[in-house]
């Protein structure tokens, strides 16, 4: 049997255990299935051109956005009225 015949019958025999509800003998079944699997080396991955390493910080440009302006109010706790020219002033 190759490595992905066992794999398969592995997850099919772990689909049942877990249908069952029997969740530990499926995470065993699972791990039984994974033995003698590597993990892929990342390493060995290629990067794109000009990629950073993972970890590295990342450099970039930034500006400052100035806010709104607050609305002011009146002794009276009012927005000034549109129109009126008195952002900001007290009546």
């Amino acid at each position: 049997m190759n490595m992905h015949e066992k794999m398969r019958v592995g997850l099919l025999d772990a689909t049942r255990l877990v249908r069952s509800g029997s969740l530990l003998e499926a995470t065993a079944a699972i791990q039984h299935a994974l033995a003698g699997f590597t993990a892929p080396d990342s390493r060995a991955t290629p990067q794109p051109a000009g990629a950073s390493p993972a970890g590295a910080p990342i450099e970039g440009s930034f500006r400052v956005v100035e806010s709104a302006p607050v609305a002011h109010t009146d002794k009276t706790g009012e927005l000034p009225r549109a129109g009126s020219g008195a952002v900001g002033a007290t009546v």
